[in-house]
């Protein structure tokens, strides 16, 4: 808890910053990750309708090596080559490499526990493999590269641009690195090992290359690996920092930030994979508001712009193309959404590609809070019951989520309230929707409800993150502002549909 409040403090943001992203760092069994990349690795070698499997396998093959080398583990060089030898066969399908990669996997021995931190920019932000590719045709000349990628993200990263440059006939190898401290002032202290590598990489003039997603809100990730090297002896007309987007660093909130970034070269990605939809009308930041509303933008709902999904409107007007993620997380939402649809609570849709899902414009209208029926009641209702019985999560530690609630109210009264983690523990969490307000559903033309946009917040990188089901029923009680008598029988319904008492 501490370190939030300091984090909250040196940043001096203001009192309107409440604490709403999880950390999501997560025990997962460790033969389930390579179970998850030779299911994907088989998929991408026996489905032609799947055209991310490839791409899935790739990220969760950077996965797997991200938490062997996070936990030190012998095998972790032979994930990083597993990982490797897949980016190359994005760039290169090569169907006889990928029937040897699923029989070196049968001889990978890894520990029964990994730690794993999701893949944000894969999973929520539209990064794809692919986009830091082309990058590498941009890099300076040199006899070799040494690519140094920041985990989590920049595992897979550093392995595509490491491919690539092979490919082109290039001399480069890479290592993976973990900065630590606080996260507005990351530090790195190369391992012996490292270090070793970058001075041999130092003696042959090498230029290295620094990868991953970002910068985020700081950039210290990326000044904490290129100062560590610069510490190292490598001059920094030698460094070069590659993200994903290219900052307006006066913005980015690291101690004396303008004069430490300008020491060192970037370059930004390209959006390799949301070039098909750049003609499109975009959808995303909160444009679907002017697109769905009429009358005044007072009246719009509110958005998070920065956060939102990237969404664009096919030409004919009959889908809304939305990001909904890529690697295991993007199958799951998937899932979700298939479970939704054929359950007839969700729109339907008919492509999936690049992490993009290709939902169905549903004929009707957005709802306001007073046009709610009874029959509406019992379909919000049954909705909760639906996602209660299909969407179960795994039980989780409360304290996090504890931790969460009592600086919230903190922030937000200005005295100290402490709720212990008893209060929060929860021993049947699902997936919540955890966006039940009115705007969120539809009419058909039938009169039924359908949900929109109800198969990923539940699972982000926001609170509240797996919880009870009583979540959506008290979103749905509160942001459709429902009468005692309409609440009631929200409840009773629930209670008998599915023989709960929340």
């Amino acid at each position: 808890m501490g370190s939030f409040i300091r984090t909250f403090e040196r940043a001096k943001l203001s009192t309107s910053d409440f604490w709403v992203f999880r950390d999501e760092r997560e025990p997962v069994g460790g033969a389930q990750l390579v179970d998850d990349v030779r299911r994907l690795v088989r998929r991408a070698l026996h489905s032609s309708g799947d055209s991310d499997a490839l791409t899935n396998a790739v990220i969760a093959a950077g996965s797997l090596e991200c938490g062997l080398a996070d936990a030190n583990a012998p095998c972790a060089h032979r994930a990083a080559d597993l990982t490797d030898a897949l980016a190359f066969n994005l760039l290169q399908r090569d169907e006889v490499s990928l029937r040897q990669i699923l029989r070196r996997m049968d001889h990978l021995d890894v520990p029964e526990i990994l730690v794993i931190s999701r893949p944000e920019g894969f999973s929520y932000y539209a990064l794809h493999p692919c986009d830091l590719v082309v990058v590498a045709d941009s890099l300076p000349q040199s006899a070799s590269y040494a690519v140094v990628g920041i985990r989590s993200v920049g595992t897979t990263l550093s392995a595509m641009i490491t491919a690539k440059l092979r490919r082109a006939g290039k001399q480069a190898q890479r290592i993976t690195v973990r900065p630590s401290g606080h996260p507005y002032e990351r530090t790195l202290q190369f391992t012996p090992q490292q270090a070793e590598w970058v001075q041999s990489h130092h003696h042959t003039r090498s230029l290295f290359v620094v990868v991953d997603e970002g910068p985020g809100r700081s950039g210290s990730t990326f000044l904490s690996v290129a100062e560590a090297l610069r510490k190292a002896g490598i001059s920094s007309a030698s460094i070069v920092l590659v993200g994903s987007h290219c900052p307006k660093v006066a913005s980015l909130c690291a101690p004396n930030i303008e004069e430490r970034w300008r020491e060192f070269n970037f370059l930004a990605a390209e959006r390799w994979a949301c070039g098909a939809y750049q003609n499109l009308q975009y959808l995303g930041g909160g444009e679907w508001r002017s697109f769905l509303f009429s009358g005044s933008e007072r009246d719009w709902p509110a958005c998070w712009p920065q956060m939102e999904r990237l969404k664009f409107l096919s030409k004919d007007g009959a889908h809304i193309i939305k990001f909904e993620g890529l690697g295991t997380q993007g199958e799951s939402v998937r899932g979700r959404a298939e479970c939704l649809a054929d359950a007839g609570f969700g729109a339907q849709f008919d492509e999936t590609e690049n992490g993009f899902i290709h939902y169905r414009r549903i004929a009707g209208g957005q709802l306001r809070e007073h046009e709610i029926t009874r029959a509406d009641v019992e379909r919000l209702a049954d909705y909760c019951v639906f996602r209660r019985r299909e969407f179960p999560a795994p039980k989780t530690n409360a304290t996090m989520f504890t931790n969460m609630i009592n600086f919230n109210l903190s922030l937000e009264f200005g005295n100290q309230i402490h709720f212990s983690d008893e209060v929060f523990n929860c021993p049947a969490p699902v997936i919540p929707d955890s966006r039940m307000r009115p705007h969120e559903w539809i009419r058909d033309a039938s009169g039924r409800l359908i949900k929109t946009d109800g198969v990923s917040h539940g699972d982000d990188h926001f609170f509240p993150g797996p919880v009870d089901i009583a979540w959506d029923l008290a979103g749905s009680a509160i942001e459709w502002n429902l009468s005692a008598t309409a609440e009631e029988h929200l409840l009773h319904r629930f209670q008998r549909q599915s023989g709960h008492d929340a």
